[in-house]
């Protein structure tokens, strides 16, 4: 049987956040977050993505999501897996990154 990731709606302080959840293997997902940056060297306070959802990643036990209001700014770099790029002249919408614990969080989660 194939893994069948699926997207769980969380509450992060103030956030709703949409995390990637393995339904198969009852885990988050191996999903990697992409961080951007004013700088055009990816240096500074890393800043997520926001569209019309707010999407967090796990990674290590640490949830990281957008947090708090999100703003349109342009922006010069970005990071994902580690490698940076450049994004001379990019505009789009941004919030700082929020970051929580879910170590204690086991599959199968309570539905309210």
């Amino acid at each position: 049987m194939l893994a069948s990731p699926q997207l769980v709606a969380m509450r992060a302080s103030a956030e709703t956040v949409l995390v990637w959840l393995d339904s198969m293997n009852r885990t988050f997902g191996p999903t990697e977050p992409i961080y951007y940056y004013v700088s055009a060297n990816c240096t500074g306070a890393p800043m997520m993505y926001v569209d019309l959802f707010r999407v967090g990643y796990v990674s290590n036990g640490q949830l990281y999501y957008p947090s708090g209001p999100a703003t349109s700014q342009p922006y010069g770099s970005w990071m994902e897996s580690g490698f940076c790029s450049p994004a001379e002249g990019s505009v789009a919408t941004f919030a700082a990154m929020g970051q929580m614990s879910v170590t204690n969080l086991q599959a199968p989660f309570t539905v309210r």
